[in-house]
């Protein structure tokens, strides 16, 4: 069920509820499939009788139909993937970020200047590095189908063992045993740790609009970390971002490398287009 707090000019929304509002805005018809959207849109005054969107969502509306700069978090843990993010256009910026088990996400108002704290905050990114062991190597390399036969014996555990970080760890150091013979014996030992204290893994990706040669383009950056808990973070060299699809094969190289904490603050600011690549867009 859609609300919303408009003294914080928050809005808490499912994607039927975008598409009401989105063929609403357009002046197009709602489908018959999410007329119940539209009913609970109705019935708490987000959307009158006669189809018109309240003032209240004008800022949402027009944030969400004409973005300059959309920002996507791809977060996977232990509820599972969950999608958060920044939107801003020429006159507001939205974050949005996803609640687990509700198919629901809340979208709130902040200030373009606070884009990149915002989006250290929906991925829990710590303001100092917590690490409390240092391990062995600082770099893994090993490949996707090593690390799909460690997650596919780590989902076939019990629940109440998926959640323990020795658990993890031990059936981790089985598997790569089995799957990846000939990795290096230090890295597959770090490897382990590394999935037994994996709190979540995640990539964030920023798209904006551009000319090239005088034809629309999009202009896109993007990187993945894996937060480690007490290990810290690891970037995710390979497979590089932005990944597309049919790219990814077990033979595909992974390589993770621990970066401080300081360093992902500053991806995230990498992250976002300069103003030379923003003014593309007006050319």
């Amino acid at each position: 069920m859609p609300s919303y707090d408009l003294s914080r000019e928050r809005f808490r929304l499912s994607h039927a509820h975008l598409s009401v509002l989105g063929a609403l805005y357009d002046g197009e018809p709602v489908s018959e499939d999410l007329a119940p959207a539209r009913e609970e849109l109705t019935s708490i005054g987000l959307v009158s009788e006669q189809g018109e969107i309240s003032p209240v969502l004008a800022d949402l509306a027009n944030t969400l139909s004409a973005p300059v700069i959309q920002i996507l978090i791809e977060a996977t843990g232990p509820q599972g993937i969950q999608t958060h993010g920044v939107i801003v256009s020429d006159n507001a910026a939205f974050s949005h970020e996803e609640w687990p088990g509700t198919g629901e996400s809340e979208y709130a108002r902040i200030e373009p200047a606070t884009v990149v704290f915002e989006l250290a905050r929906l991925v829990s990114l710590r303001q100092r590095a917590v690490a409390e062991a240092r391990p062995e190597v600082l770099a893994v390399t090993s490949t996707m189908g090593a690390l799909d036969a460690v997650l596919a014996a780590l989902g076939e555990l019990p629940a109440e063992e998926q959640q323990k970080p020795d658990a993890a760890r031990e059936t981790a150091r089985r598997v790569l045993a089995e799957s990846a013979p000939a990795m290096d014996p230090a890295q597959r030992a770090v490897f382990a740790d590394l999935v037994g204290n994996l709190r979540a893994n995640w990539r964030m990706t920023a798209a904006w609009p551009t000319q090239l040669d005088g034809k629309p383009g999009r202009g896109v950056n993007s990187f993945a970390v894996w937060d480690c808990g007490r290990l810290g973070y690891w970037e995710r060299k390979s497979p590089a971002e932005p990944i597309v699809e049919g790219q990814i094969t077990p033979e595909t190289k992974l390589e993770l490398v621990q970066v401080p904490v300081k360093r992902v603050w500053k991806m995230i600011g990498e992250l976002l287009p300069n103003r030379d690549e923003i003014r593309d867009r007006a050319a």
